[in-house]
């Protein structure tokens, strides 16, 4: 009697649609998180002297991307691991899976209420930040909502009710709303006050936050349009599962990017041997100096320190040959004396 074994049955596309997104998702979701690590660590060594608000922002903000990162591996555990072969699993990923849209909501409107406060205090805003802070807890609640309503269903396939549908369009295009309105007026009062600078470093300084404050803006509207592509076009898969397993680390990591931008911010000479002069911005709660228009209201506020280092042997050198022209004074008035 000879051995024989069955031939394997190959996993079906529609199976890896449905569980390949949330393997993919989880690894980025991860690997989101080392980075927002070293950004809180070079935040911790770069700005020690921060205001208590944003210091608390920070950690606050990293503890829920902690808590977001375990609700993550269990998801993937449950469904990968210790419910593989199960239909049940695919269906309800666990309790875990409800915490996914709260902790994203709760990240995103901590990250656009932050915005919104800069921009109020660097402009002098009121209407816009209100609008903005009005939107990000418009889709924190619907977050919310839906983290909650998933609860009875225990089904994923039935998110795409109409209720949910609702929901998820306040959620994700309220948040995409609010990051283009944030990244706009902050580009606006960037580009202001550069324009009404007459200094190289400065224009330099304020072109690399406008570049970073794009940057990160775009990628949160861009993601959270995405996700909200990806939820109601494909309704039969998880692909949407890849952005909104990482959408909170996307936020929390723009925010410390933005953040951390700053510590780019001092610039030197390139000569050595020439005074070199030292530039910052810092986006704190009290602001030193004011940049105004003639006849206008001031349109933005900017604490700007000036430091000057001066290169000892410049000095030294400037002493000696300071020395020497005194002596040569001197002796062309004894010989003149003598004459």
């Amino acid at each position: 009697m000879s051995n024989s074994t069955a031939p394997e049955i190959p996993v079906s596309a529609d199976t890896l649609l449905l569980i390949g997104p949330i393997l993919i998702g989880s690894l980025f979701s991860w690997c989101l998180f080392g980075i927002s690590i070293v950004q809180l660590y070079i935040y911790y060594l770069s700005f020690p002297s921060d205001p208590f608000i944003i210091q608390g922002s920070v950690y606050a903000i990293f503890i829920l991307d902690i808590f977001q990162s375990v609700v993550v591996a269990a998801v993937a555990w449950h469904t990968l691991c210790s419910g593989w072969g199960r239909p049940s699993s695919l269906e309800f990923p666990g309790w875990t899976f409800t915490a996914l849209p709260c902790v994203s909501g709760i990240v995103a409107a901590w990250v656009q209420t932050f915005f919104a406060w800069r921009i109020h205090v660097l402009g002098r805003w009121k209407l816009l930040p209100c609008l903005i802070v009005f939107l990000a807890l418009a889709q924190c609640g619907a977050a919310w909502a839906i983290g909650i309503g998933f609860i009875p269903l225990r089904d994923i396939k039935k998110l795409h009710m109409v209720k949910m549908f609702a929901r998820t369009i306040i959620w994700l295009g309220g948040a995409a709303l609010a990051d283009v309105a944030i990244t706009f007026s902050m580009f606006y009062l960037l580009y202001s006050v550069k324009q009404r600078t007459n200094f190289q470093k400065t224009d330099r300084i304020i072109s690399r936050l406008i570049r970073v404050t794009v940057e990160t803006g775009a990628i949160t509207a861009t993601s959270a349009i995405v996700e909200l592509i990806l939820f109601q076009t494909m309704k039969t898969n998880n692909l949407h599962f890849i952005i909104a397993l990482m959408l909170c680390k996307i936020y929390s990591n723009a925010f410390m990017a933005s953040l951390n931008s700053r510590s780019g911010s001092k610039l030197s000479n390139e000569s050595p041997t020439i005074s070199t002069v030292t530039s910052s911005i810092h986006w704190n709660h009290t602001f030193l100096s004011t940049m105004r228009r003639e006849n206008q209201e001031t349109s933005a506020v900017i604490q700007l320190e000036t430091s000057t280092e001066v290169d000892s042997n410049d000095s030294k050198l400037g002493v000696n040959q300071n020395k020497n022209e005194r002596d040569i004074e001197m002796d062309a008035i004894s010989e003149r004396r003598r004459g």
